[in-house]
């Protein structure tokens, strides 16, 4: 979204680097509901291919109903597709994840927000309706003028006598496009309270169990690798306790993580212990039983990138440097 590229620049112009803080949380995450059911968890398992710069996950659920038949919503929390993100919904979201029930994949039309969400939803939505025509009305102005742009961004007049009539047009739309849109810090404000703290799920989708009825489960997703403060580190992470909320245990969980692009020299952290490291495959799993998912047993894999650890050594030594002199 615009609004996020407008926070980096107000992030920098406040006289932070990049180097200075960190991408918000990327958090690989799995299934939930928040509705009351006899639904258990029996498997688990997923599989992650992690390349330079981003990972692809697939997960897998078995799901058997033990109790009588119901519908429920399940979904997931929301997750962080990109850097930088600041959350809230986005017209194409829904086209970031896959997701099967028994082998039928659900359609944009079968991904919902919880009805509790779907004016929360709307607002967003409107406000980037908004803001691709507040983008589309200025090139319109732009090109009915001839006025060029050069790659800075500044704009070249091909009549200097136009540069007063168009300025003026521009900040009046621009002020009707900020007074429209004022309202947009308070929808994600509203976001937080509802998604992030985990009073709702991000996206859901309707499932019917039978009676006894067991049901596979699939979601796929392609996300950012985590970054740490200043690009000292990159990590991969998977909450496995997401899938806490689920009818008695989780009778077998894995985790395999393919190590495509990660220097196994560079592996720095890798938590749960337990795990199972092929170095000739570059493959690294984890197994678990009878599992009662808690923060202590999710997947956390960091790792670092040559380059990047020692531009951060460099930079932490000329910040050192300033702090001292002053």
């Amino acid at each position: 979204m615009r609004i996020t590229i407008i926070l980096i620049i107000l992030i920098l112009a406040s006289g932070f680097t990049f180097l200075d803080i960190a991408p918000n949380p990327i958090d690989a995450k799995g299934i939930y509901t928040k509705e009351e059911c006899k639904i258990q968890m029996q498997s688990e398992v997923v599989e992650v291919d992690i390349y330079d710069g981003y990972s692809i996950v697939n997960c897998k659920f078995s799901m058997h109903n033990k109790g009588e038949e119901t519908s429920l919503e399940i979904g997931f929390p929301e997750m962080n597709f990109q850097y930088w993100s600041i959350g809230g919904y986005e017209e194409t979201d829904k086209s970031k994840f896959k997701i099967t029930v028994d082998n039928n994949k659900l359609t944009s039309n079968d991904i919902k927000v919880p009805e509790e969400l779907e004016e929360l939803y709307q607002e967003f939505i409107n406000i980037q309706k908004m803001e691709r025509e507040y983008i589309n009305l200025k090139d319109s102005i732009y090109s009915s003028y001839n006025i060029k742009e050069r790659k800075d961004g500044s704009k070249i007049y091909k009549n200097p006598e136009d540069f007063k009539q168009v300025t003026t047009i521009i900040d009046s739309l621009s002020t009707l496009h900020f007074n429209n849109t004022a309202h947009s810090s308070s929808l994600y404000a509203q976001f937080d309270e509802k998604v992030r703290n985990g009073v709702f799920p991000w996206y859901v989708w309707d499932v019917n169990f039978k009676e006894n009825e067991r049901k596979e489960i699939t979601v796929s997703y392609r996300m950012p690798i985590g970054l740490g403060y200043g690009g000292k580190y990159r990590y991969f992470s998977y909450l496995l306790n997401t899938g806490k909320g689920w009818y008695e245990e989780i009778e077998n969980a894995k985790v395999i993580l393919n190590l495509h692009d990660v220097p196994l020299e560079n592996i720095e952290k890798i938590e749960p212990k337990g795990y199972e490291f092929d170095e000739s495959d570059k493959v690294i799993s984890w197994e678990f039983k009878n599992l009662e998912p808690t923060e202590e047993d999710d997947i956390y894999l960091e790792f670092f990138i040559k380059k990047e650890r020692k531009q951060f050594e460099r930079y932490m030594k000329k910040k050192r440097r300033k702090i001292n002199r002053n």
